[in-house]
């Protein structure tokens, strides 16, 4: 396994059952896995927190899809994605910095399709259910290894969970203060461009759409041809048409999320360990 180590800077056998996906990082939230540093490979990076192996993949869908394939001899056996998303319309419950898993994703990588073909909407793939649902229904409790409470800012995630559009309680709270908390369960899509989303929108919703990335359909459709579970939680980055991407004027509340994030994948991969 040679080649693995030159693609991703660790060894395959260092590879642990619980594995993080991230095709951006920040040493924040590195810390947050438990993770001092990424060793660097020639076209990725990884290295091993407590309780899972995080791997920097880059953005889009060729090295995420790509980076999940050479997985398939190691001992992963799960696998998560964590990123960030637009949300195509402003949506009760949902707002930046709230955190959303994926049901199902279409996949539109290819920009010339994108492009030319406005009637397609690309195939769908979807995320291992008993991982989804482990998401969506998380609940922190007062034996939390890791910190939950949000603390007194509460401007995202604080209504009921919205499947696919409509309101249901379908999420538990997270917060043990008073704070509510959710994962919101959403249909996604991953687009080969970021200046064509803005005017795919109607499309878009049309076809049931909520929020749009780049890597997470390449995500499932790879882990599933390997055979591990996968599931995607990611946050709310900016409202495509009102906030856009490259302004970063919720930036702080985006990374405080990112970090929230982190916490709840360390609670389960930690107690998937203790089991």
């Amino acid at each position: 396994m040679e080649i693995f180590k030159k693609l991703f800077g660790i060894e395959a056998e260092r590879v642990q059952a619980s594995c993080v996906v991230m095709p951006f990082v920040t040493k924040e939230v590195l810390r947050e896995f438990g993770v001092e540093d990424l060793s660097r490979g020639q076209l990725y990076g990884a290295g091993n927190g407590e309780c899972c192996t995080v791997f920097h993949t880059r953005m889009g869908a060729s090295f995420t899809g790509d980076a999940v394939l050479y997985l398939s001899n190691t001992s992963c056996r799960e696998l998560y994605f964590l990123g960030t998303c637009g949300l195509l319309w402003r949506t009760p419950g949902i707002k930046i910095g709230s955190l959303v898993s994926p049901s199902h994703c279409y996949a539109q990588e290819s920009f010339t399709s994108l492009l030319s073909d406005s009637r397609s909407i690309g195939i769908s793939s979807s995320p291992d259910q008993a991982l989804l649902q482990g998401l969506v229904n998380f609940r922190g409790g007062e034996d939390s290894k890791y910190s939950l409470n949000r603390g007194e800012d509460s401007r995202s995630g604080d209504l009921q969970v919205a499947n696919n559009g409509s309101l249901k309680a379908a999420a538990t709270s997270v917060v043990s203060t008073g704070r509510q908390r959710f994962i919101t369960e959403v249909t996604g899509i991953s687009a080969g461009s970021l200046k064509l989303q803005k005017e795919k929108i109607g499309e878009w919703r049309e076809r049931g759409v909520q929020v749009v990335d780049l890597e997470s359909a390449a995500f499932f459709a790879a882990a599933r041809h390997i055979e591990r579970s996968a599931a995607a939680l990611m946050v709310v980055s900016d409202i495509i048409g009102e906030n856009p991407w490259h302004q970063e004027s919720d930036r702080e509340l985006v990374s405080e999320s990112l970090r929230y994030a982190v916490r709840i994948l360390c609670e389960i991969t930690s107690k998937k360990q203790s089991d």
